[in-house]
């Protein structure tokens, strides 16, 4: 991204674009923390893109030019940038991405919550990406944060951009494996998953401090909602969602194959032959979530998909059975089933969305789960999510 342009003026620096980016993200929550919009002032996102994929072309960063109005429009937009994909070409060998600040925001606010009712001294993330979230961790706590990754350009990268920031003082990017943790480094009062697992391992329980937090976008109906696990010494694992998301996936035990985990599909299926009329129309994108989590807690069958001759959208939820090949759409205000078992996956998902209706659309955050331990057949070990339950105080 060479540029022969001027010097920047006020409204092209990167700050302005960056207050405009802040300015969104507050608008669009209902109670912003101060501490956290302001943190996308402070931290400058432009630095820490070493290069992006766009139109199946990857565009390399030259960070030694003073000035680009193009990389300063890209880095303070309200969207992702993926800056590795996995080919041939690309050096890190699979797909990373800088994570939407929207999505970061959400983290974000849980942390400042954990931070205000107990210290943030040390922290392990695991998933460096570009480094960017973990200098906004830092920058928020006050901590020391250890970032884990196991593609060593990334590494590389992410501490080559923390450089440029000024933060190695208080970040750094180590190359190893997420489901091992780094335990020369702990033991950690956060530790957070930048990509999605389907639960928890144990090498970051024995790493955590007491009184200790784990952050993750937990692998639930095909998306990645952000889960807040407190272990504690009595008593199940247990866990609570806290907000709506989407991750790319972690590799190896982190997203291995254990019973009742929820996986993502991205799935296209043929033309639905039986449709349900639903008793309500189409949800809000805020309702999708909720029900997306509902379907899940009741349905391991969960997931997003698309179904042919029906108009494709983000978020698009039903049910999926994977031995008959058949599933269920909700969309147009319908259960649209397609395959060998289409009316009778459709009116299992049609009864629950009715159930749904009938329980006062419980929202995302009201629900809870426990964990326990299973061993995969390569003989990993993760705590997986056993039972779905949904909180009554918070309900009533």
């Amino acid at each position: 991204m060479n540029t022969t342009n001027p010097p920047p003026s006020a409204s092209d620096s990167w700050q302005a674009h960056a207050g405009k980016l802040a300015a969104t993200l507050a608008a669009a929550r209902r109670d912003p923390n101060p501490d956290v919009i302001d943190l996308f002032t402070r931290v400058p996102r432009h630095l820490f893109l070493p290069g992006v994929w766009r139109d199946g072309r990857h565009t390399p960063v030259d960070h030694d030019h003073p000035y680009s109005a193009d990389l300063h429009t890209l880095a303070y937009t309200n969207t992702s940038h993926m800056t590795h994909q996995a080919t041939a070409s690309d050096p890190a060998g699979r797909t990373s991405s800088c994570s939407q600040p929207a999505v970061m925001a959400d983290f974000l606010h849980v942390i400042a919550e954990r931070a205000n009712h107990r210290p943030v001294r040390r922290v392990l993330e695991i998933g460096a990406g570009t480094g960017f979230h973990a200098a906004l961790i830092a920058t928020l706590t006050g901590a020391t944060v250890h970032t884990l990754d196991a593609a060593p350009v990334i590494v590389a990268e992410a501490n080559a951009a923390l450089a440029r920031a000024d933060l190695t003082d208080h970040v750094t990017a180590h190359l190893g494996d997420g489901h091992a943790g780094l335990p020369a480094h702990g033991p950690y009062d956060l530790i957070v998953a930048t990509c999605g697992v389907i639960g928890v391992s144990p090498h970051w329980l024995d790493q955590l401090a007491p009184h200790g937090t784990i952050l993750i976008p937990l692998a639930h109906g095909g998306a990645h909602p952000l889960a807040q696990i407190e272990p504690t010494t009595q008593g199940p694992l247990t866990g609570r969602l806290r907000s709506f998301a989407d991750f790319m996936t972690a590799t190896g035990p982190l997203y291995g194959d254990h019973p009742g985990t929820a996986r993502t599909r991205r799935l296209r299926l043929p033309a639905p032959t039986h449709t349900i009329a639903l008793d309500t129309g189409d949800p809000t994108w805020s309702e999708i979530c909720d029900l997306n989590t509902y379907l899940a807690g009741h349905d391991t069958r969960t997931t997003c998909l698309h179904v042919e001759n029906t108009q494709p959208r983000y978020g698009d939820i039903g049910l999926y059975d994977e031995p008959t090949h058949s599933a269920a759409l909700l969309q147009d205000g319908a259960a649209m089933g397609t395959g060998p078992n289409a009316p009778q996956i459709a009116t299992a998902v049609a009864d629950l969305h009715h159930a749904w209706n009938h329980d006062r659309r419980p929202a995302l955050d009201t629900w809870r789960f426990d964990l326990r331990p299973h061993t995969a057949a390569d003989g990993s070990v993760m705590h997986v999510p056993h039972t779905w339950t949904r909180d009554r105080s918070v309900l009533d």
